[in-house]
């Protein structure tokens, strides 16, 4: 019996995130109450106020239902020291661009958070949450792009963020569009692309930097040899 009741409200809670996909969806973050909510999955409001607080808990839950799968994946990626990073990075990105295009639960959640999010005044947990995304991933950006440049010198750190942060904006500004765009194109080619030329660009600047601190040091007073 205790089994049975725990299972039946483990399937009402994902009964319960189910439909708050679908409102939020249909309706926008704001707009949509937890009447509504229990409402399409045909349960009682009580029902929703005893698996969350509330529906600032739901939406946090309802994104770390997809979100949680993929910090993992982050792990994994960036525990491999022994692959290049920058190709690590682009199989991170490449990784979440194929879930949002053929994982359900992916593909609405990301809807939810850059398209029905309205961010208003009491709706501050919306955008904490797409910082917390956000910096997440441009944390491990940061992390993969340094890696890739061990052994250099002069490393210069704001460029590094600046470059982590750019990539961070392609990713989350094609996904917007993509949605924006009713799903009209391929997001994994137009990703894979995009990455690509991304990656490209940053690698040869990377490497001009490199090359013109090297010539700077070795043509510095203090390396000069009197004929």
């Amino acid at each position: 019996m205790v089994r049975k009741t725990k299972e039946e409200a483990i399937k009402t809670r994902e009964m319960i995130l189910d439909a708050a996909e679908r409102c939020f969806l249909d309706h926008g973050v704001s707009k949509t109450t937890l009447d509504t909510i229990a409402c399409s999955a045909g349960c009682t409001r009580g029902a929703v106020y005893w698996h969350f607080k509330n529906k600032q808990d739901l939406f946090i839950a309802l994104m770390d239902r997809v979100e949680l799968p993929l910090i993992d994946y982050m792990n994994t990626i960036t525990s491999l020291e022994h692959e290049n990073p920058l190709n690590s990075l682009r199989k991170l990105i490449c990784h979440a661009l194929d879930k949002t295009t053929n994982d359900t639960r992916m593909r609405n959640a990301m809807a939810i958070l850059l398209v029905r999010c309205e961010l208003v005044d009491d709706m501050t947990y919306l955008i904490n949450r797409q910082d917390e995304s956000r910096n997440r991933f441009i944390e491990i950006t940061v992390t993969l792009i340094k890696r890739s440049l061990v052994g250099q010198n002069n490393i210069d750190e704001v460029q590094i963020r600046h470059y982590a942060k750019a990539i961070c904006a392609m990713v989350t500004g094609l996904m917007r569009d993509w949605f924006l765009a009713n799903q009209s194109y391929n997001l994994i080619d137009v990703g894979n692309a995009s990455v690509d030329l991304l990656l490209e660009g940053i690698t040869a600047k990377i490497r001009q930097n490199s090359e013109y601190n090297q010539s700077h040091i070795m043509n510095s007073p203090k390396n000069f040899v009197p004929n």
